[in-house]
């Protein structure tokens, strides 16, 4: 316990320079704690029991008490500004029966612990036994009628949506500053699914067809943060161009599925609504470009990786029990 609180110590002294040098970077206050606490084992931890910094890192007493700390420190001096968007949510679309209807995705769970009055977050890259399938949608699902077998597909189709979209989100929430301008372009990725599962919801074909413009320049965007890595960059549209590229410096990637998109002639038109998809074909390339933007933004370098870590942090003020 002794060696906790100096540590802690230790860690508060440290945080207005920590600080400082985030603010300057333009992270936002809410992410802070995050990088606050890997900044702190990267510059001021030397040496310690855990085989490396990167173990130090992965371990319990890195999330129960570096991140809580950190944390704690952001919201006496923020307030407000340092709560983690717990609330936020990402959106998904499945279709049931040929009607397109949207998912509510939870980018985290969060708990209050009574026994020892802490909030618990988790940040999951999947979906989670203590979830419920029910709580993801806006309508009742038992009032759909179903066989074994169209719910079970269903389901199945479900999980993998959840599953792509939350592994997508936290590989471009922290991505390495490899190149700051990349780093940017990467938290843009997301916004083009939002952007074409509203388009794709208002069932109007124009704007269903600029939706799938929007999956393509998804797909680009990632394809191009990736080729930064081997400072390569290239002012084209055509998905294939840029996986030769890709190709050329690592065949381990996976990008096969890029055949089954709109070719980069015909996602220009859709972007002009000069031709038009069936919602049906709309969501399969939904579902495609989700499947190929997440083996992308897997390989991007990251700072941190907290796919199912959980932290535990003092009950807020703000959190109602």
């Amino acid at each position: 316990m002794h060696i906790k609180q100096n540590l802690k110590k230790y860690i508060i002294e440290a945080m207005d320079m920590i600080d400082e040098s985030l603010d300057r970077l333009n992270v936002p206050v809410y992410r802070r704690f995050i990088h606050a606490a890997h900044d702190f084992v990267d510059i001021y931890i030397i040496d310690s029991s855990y085989k490396s910094k990167k173990d130090l890192k992965s371990s319990s007493f890195f999330y129960e008490t570096i991140i809580a700390t950190t944390y704690n420190w952001y919201h006496d001096k923020y307030g407000q500004l340092a709560i983690p968007q717990t609330t936020n949510n990402y959106s998904g679309l499945i279709l049931i029966h040929g009607v397109v209807k949207k998912i509510i995705i939870p980018s985290t769970i969060s708990k209050y612990e009574e026994h020892n009055n802490t909030f618990k977050i988790t940040f999951p890259d999947c979906f989670q036994d203590s979830e419920k399938i029910e709580d993801f949608f806006e309508f009742d699902l038992s009032t759909i009628k179903l066989d074994d077998t169209e719910t079970s597909k269903i389901i199945d189709k479900f999980h993998l949506i959840v599953s792509l979209t939350r592994k997508i989100n936290l590989n471009t929430m922290s991505i390495s500053d490899f190149q700051p301008n990349f780093r940017k372009m990467s938290v843009g990725i997301w916004s083009h699914f939002e952007n074409a599962i509203n388009g794709f919801l208002s069932l109007n074909d124009s704007i269903v067809s600029v939706g799938c413009w929007d999956l393509h320049f998804a797909v680009e965007k990632s394809m191009k943060i990736y080729l930064s890595l081997f400072s390569i960059t290239k002012r084209t549209h055509d998905l294939m161009e840029l996986s030769d590229l890709i190709m050329n410096e690592d065949d381990s990637l996976n990008l096969d599925l890029l055949k089954k998109m709109p070719d980069y002639k015909k996602a220009i038109k859709m972007r002009y609504s000069e031709e038009h998809v069936k919602i049906t074909e709309a969501v399969n390339i939904y579902i495609i470009a989700l499947t190929i933007v997440e083996n992308i933004t897997e390989k991007f370098p990251r700072k941190y990786k907290i796919n199912n870590h959980s932290i535990w942090l003092n009950k807020p003020q703000w959190f109602d029990d």
